[in-house]
């Protein structure tokens, strides 16, 4: 954007703006780092025994049941972080 079209945004504008685009990167980010956090949690935890076979389960559900996974709260928490830590430094 050259420095005339940021000129002629408004201060709410620029924040919507900056709002739907942090909504679509925390969405996109979080098919990536949820299994990757799940399954740092659930190895130290013990609920499986390796990092690779729950990252396994996680994509096998992200492939056969996306809509159900993107209802976890995990989801919810990685979305919501990445969402507002754009929106906050933008």
């Amino acid at each position: 954007m050259t420095k005339d079209a940021r000129d002629n945004v408004t201060l709410s504008q620029g924040i919507f703006i900056d709002s739907i685009v942090a909504g679509f990167a925390g969405f996109a980010l979080s098919w990536f780092i949820t299994p990757m956090d799940g399954a740092v949690m659930e190895k130290m935890s013990g609920i499986k025994p390796s990092i690779q076979s729950s990252l396994k389960d996680s994509f096998k559900t992200i492939l056969t049941k996306p809509i159900k996974y993107a209802k976890l709260p995990q989801f919810g928490y990685v979305f919501g972080t990445y969402s507002l830590s754009y929106v906050a430094k933008n």
